[in-house]
């Protein structure tokens, strides 16, 4: 069996293509399937659509909300005290998860945008936006980029505090609070 690169880099190999070979084939080094995948169901060519691509991020973007409240007010509840330390934790998971799942998928594992999507912008965007502040400015670091990266740490923390107390000013000249 022939093993058609076009549909490996769309994402939807024939049946009987191997997902180790799937890297082989896209080297140019397979031309035969030795071990039958799953095959692919009627779902697969519908998420090719990109407004399934926006409904995989609203979905995931739900879920990934009621996981930050459920988390945030668990670990608060368990921490006790006035410091927001269940907020301190959805942070710095959501940027542990961010940081794993961007490894994988920049390495080992072939994975379909939609769904890369719909578990980093929905999933973790919806736990936390922290954690894509943090993946850009690791990037920035990595990338040898680090006055863009202190600079970026600066404006994003100064000016969403001073973006909070200006929002709270305003509510509070119009609504007398």
């Amino acid at each position: 069996m022939e093993v058609d690169t076009a549909e490996l880099l769309r994402g939807t190999p024939s049946e009987g293509v191997v997902h180790s070979e799937v890297r082989q084939a896209l080297s140019g080094r397979a031309t035969q399937c030795v071990q039958p995948c799953r095959p692919h169901y009627e779902l697969a060519p519908l998420l090719e659509y990109p407004m399934n691509r926006w409904l995989l991020i609203a979905a995931g973007g739900a879920f990934g909300s009621v996981m930050r409240c459920a988390m945030q007010g668990w670990v608060q509840r368990l921490a006790g005290g006035s410091f927001p330390l269940g907020t301190l934790a959805v942070n710095v998971l959501g940027c542990l998860l961010i940081g794993f799942l961007t490894a994988v998928f920049t390495g080992p594992v072939l994975i379909r945008e939609e769904y890369r999507l719909g578990l980093t912008v929905g999933i973790l965007g919806g736990f936390t936006t922290f954690s894509t502040f943090g993946l850009e400015s690791f990037t920035l670091i990595n990338s040898g980029q680090f006055g863009f990266a202190a600079l970026n740490v600066a404006l994003s923390c100064g000016l969403g505090i001073l973006g909070v107390w200006a929002g709270y000013r305003v509510g509070e000249y119009w609504y007398g609070v």
